[in-house]
């Protein structure tokens, strides 16, 4: 007890010393001067610039000196933090300015989807039309994954050191901003800009802005009448050539390569119609690794992007689901000790939990119970929280297993004080979200994730192998080889709906296949990003045209990125794949506030979309073939905070239909008193099952051999003893050559019932609805015989209309001679 009685001044004065404490703390100044410098544009800066920045915010100043001149300015007020001065030492400093660092490959940043959008409007004289002084865009935060203050967590819209697949994870670099360039939200951007450039501000051809009053169907393209506002820019120029350099300047700040302003020239000189040939190139160029970058981008060695076709495949198929529940869930409320915990630990561990977790309680006539089925379980009987009924069924079905007190751990321990021997940051957010995404407690695979080492086993055992994470880029998806295909399960457009040229998808193509690490690493990776974003979509867009589930999934976002898993699978003869991961997130569980409230609500949204997801894939014969896991940063403190919230082992499950369920597996704390070994004070439970151990028994059950468990798993020999078997987990027969059986689902007569494929020689190729030889919107040319009676439908037209013109021409020559008769 203190020894004084505590005022409401004596919390302000803690408050402000803790400030203080952070603000002086040594890491404080640098980790600020790295996140402003990316922000910038500079993604990777050197040690030295990180330096001068964090000098300057801590000094307050900061003196540029001109080397031309020899003359100095000081910026900001010798009080540490001044902004003045730590943006001053951003902006003058070499690294920003030097033009000689446009030779380095490593060196600029990729542009922000909200920047590329409105860097384009604002670039290109975007002015409102009369009545529409007030614009709103919408969609942008769904569509292209970022609006202003609509941060999807606290954590923004990007983890500052994400690093994509690709050469900049290689060289152990990042690029925050390529986290948001799924292939449904790059193609949406583009769609955007060019829905811009066609016909302005409108909802038309995937467009952000209102619906004209009177639709889009007979809106010509350069029709800007109906739109609440335009781009107004006109060029000054007259040739191809200075109308291509001088939106070089004004788009890129003259870093479009030489070669890339051929291609735009090119494509402007075939485009009759000079309107539509700046239309075009104004959509062209904002493809480019130049205009989506802030380096240069000198072409390299000449080479083709490919993307591997679709082959039939024969093997069953089986897909690993992971659900991560971004904020630390509290697990403590999902599984809780009920009763039967006297006769094997000496104590009702459900009192003990109601006194710890205080009016976070749940009351025990309200838990769904069930049984443990372990008796290394403190208790014979668990309750769930009563919003996970359906979770519960699973459970009694034996279809669901619960993993006690699980985290990410490097090694084995057993007592709270060896945690300071841990090389992690167990209670970070952002730490453990991406150790429980990499599972990779030492690199051993830097710029890896266990979903996306998985892939890359399972492709190189000669698996058709296929990664899929909803709605954005994943660190859990990112592999060396099986490169994460993302779709957004809001909306999956088809790219250039409407294009100028038949030869635009292409040039778009050319203006990015010789782009390689040696030439930016930064245009390397976008240019990487957009060629298989339009393969992608190709692909995904025709294919799920054809398909719908028979469940109806509720409209939250968790249920509607199941959904689209659902569809996946469902189209899996179709894209010639036999394994597949997928990675699916769900928001808001950090609640440091209003928890009871709001994890009821998560938890009936989380239960609802599993029900649908298993009466789904029960529907399609594919239970048992399929398992879904949840993750999540860690758990939550038992003891609650002062605003009806918990702070921060967790709990988990497995679901799947040849899981060995009705069991609860790992250890679940027989004390959880302040007192406890595993306790750190406030009810910081540290776990004591690693997702090693689960992920052994889930990668074997999804065909990885031994020899190659150690690249899915780097450190699953430190838990060698604690590992779970495959048959701890699975039921039914294990033998590796059952993966060799043949599907009679997979021939070539049933595939053309079903796909919208056509078998030629290089494997099934997808063209679906768009069309093979192109098309526009939802009603594309399907085959050959449409696509000629269509031609010869134009030529009857086109005699009817030759016919018809030289009737009237006739008569009116008639009429002619007529009346000159009269006038004699």
């Amino acid at each position: 007890m203190p020894s004084f009685d505590p005022q409401p001044k004596d919390a302000m004065y803690e408050t402000d010393a803790i400030l203080n404490s952070y603000l002086h703390h040594e890491n404080t100044a640098p980790f600020i001067a790295t996140r402003l410098i990316q922000r910038f544009g500079i993604s990777n800066p050197s040690p030295r610039f990180v330096e001068t920045v964090a000098t300057a915010f801590k000094t307050g100043t900061y003196t540029f000196t001109s080397s031309s001149n020899q003359q100095s300015i000081a910026f900001g007020d010798g009080r540490l933090g001044s902004i003045g001065a730590t943006v001053a030492a951003i902006l003058l400093d070499r690294e920003s300015r030097a033009v000689v660092l446009d030779a380095d490959p490593s060196h600029g940043a990729l542009k922000e989807p909200i920047l590329f959008l409105l860097g384009f409007m604002r670039s290109m004289q975007f002015g409102a039309n009369p009545g529409h002084e007030l614009i709103k865009l919408h969609g942008v935060q769904d569509r292209i994954g970022q609006m202003a203050f609509e941060s999807p967590t606290v954590f923004s819209f990007m983890l500052p050191h994400y690093s994509p697949f690709g050469p900049l994870a290689d060289a152990s670099l990042v690029a925050p901003e390529a986290q948001l360039m799924a292939m449904s939200s790059v193609v949406a951007s583009m769609n955007a800009m060019f829905s811009l450039v066609n016909f302005g501000l409108t909802s038309c051809d995937y467009g952000l802005g209102d619906r004209p009053t009177q639709g889009c169907s007979r809106l010509s393209e350069g029709e800007y009448s109906r739109s609440q506002g335009r781009l107004r820019y006109k060029p000054t120029a007259a040739t191809a050539e200075e109308i291509v350099d001088e939106l070089a300047t004004l788009l890129t700040s003259g870093r479009l390569s030489r070669e890339n302003r051929d291609i735009m020239i090119d494509m402007y000189r075939r485009e009759l119609d000079k309107e539509a040939a700046l239309r075009m190139a104004q959509q062209l160029i904002v493809t480019t690794p130049e205009y989506t970058g802030t380096s240069a981008v000198p072409k390299s060695i000449k080479k083709e992007r490919k993307s591997a076709n679709v082959a039939t495949t024969c093997r069953p198929y089986k897909a690993v689901v992971v659900i991560m529940l971004e904020g630390a869930v509290d697990s403590q409320n999902m599984l809780i000790p009920h009763s039967g915990c006297e006769d094997r630990i000496g104590k009702d561990l459900y009192a003990e939990y109601a006194t710890v977790r205080n009016y976070l309680a749940i009351d025990k006539d309200d838990l769904l119970p069930i049984e443990s089925n372990n008796t290394a379980q403190p208790c014979s009987s668990f309750g769930l929280h009563p919003a996970l009924k359906g979770l519960h069924t699973l459970y009694s079905e034996e279809s669901a297993l619960f993993l006690a007190n699980i985290g990410m751990l490097p090694k084995p321990f057993s007592r709270a004080k060896d945690v300071r021997k841990l090389k992690m940051n167990l209670y970070s957010h952002e730490h453990m979200q991406s150790e429980v995404k990499k599972v990779d407690a030492y690199r051993n695979f830097s710029g890896t994730g266990v979903l996306g080492r998985l892939a890359d086993v399972m492709s190189r055992s000669g698996f058709r192998t296929g990664n899929v994470a909803v709605d954005e880029v994943s660190e859990a998806s990112t592999g060396q080889i099986a490169r994460p295909m993302v779709v957004n399960e809001k909306n999956n457009e088809n790219f250039a709906p409407m294009p100028i040229s038949g030869l635009f998808k292409a040039a778009v193509r050319r203006l990015n296949d010789a782009t390689s690490w040696r030439s930016s690493m930064m245009g390397e990776t976008w240019s990487r990003i957009i060629t298989d974003s339009l393969s992608e979509n190709a692909l995904i867009y025709n294919t799920l045209q054809d398909f719908e589930t028979s469940i109806d999934f509720s409209r939250d976002s968790i249920s509607r990125q199941l959904e689209t898993v659902a569809l996946l699978i469902s189209t899996r003869r179709c894209r010639g794949v036999e394994r597949e991961v997928f990675y699916v997130k769900s928001g808001g569980w950090d609640t440091h506030d209003s928890m009871e409230k709001r994890l009821g609500e998560n938890f009936q949204e989380l239960d609802d979309s599993i029900t649908s997801f298993v009466k789904e894939m029960k529907y399609q014969g594919m239970f048992e073939d399929v398992v879904l896991m949840m993750h999540s940063d860690f758990g939550r403190t038992l003891t609650p905070n002062s605003r009806g919230g918990s702070d921060h082992g967790g709990n988990s499950f497995v679901i799947g239909g040849s899981v060995k369920g009705g069991r609860i597996l790992g250890k679940y704390p027989s004390d959880l008193t302040d007192d406890s070994h595993l306790n750190l004070g406030r009810g910081r439970v540290l776990p004591t099952l690693s997702y090693d151990s689960v992920w052994t028994a889930i990668v074997r059950w999804f065909g990885v051999k031994e020899s190659d468990l150690s690249e899915v798993l780097p450190n699953y020999h430190s838990f060698v003893g604690n590992l779970f078997s495959q048959n701890d987990i699975f039921n039914g027969n294990h033998d590796e050559n059952s993966t060799q059986t043949k599907d009679t689902s997979c021939s070539v007569e049933h595939l053309e019932k079903i796909c919208s494929y056509d078998a030629g020689e290089d494997g099934w190729t997808p063209y679906g609805r768009a069309g093979k030889y192109g098309g526009y919107g939802n009603s594309g040319i399907t085959n050959m015989t449409t696509f000629l009676l269509l031609i010869v439908g134009l030529f009857v037209l086109c005699g009817v209309a030759t016919y018809c013109w030289r009737r009237s021409a006739e008569k009116r020559r008639q009429d002619a001679f007529s009346a000159s008769d009269v006038i004699l």
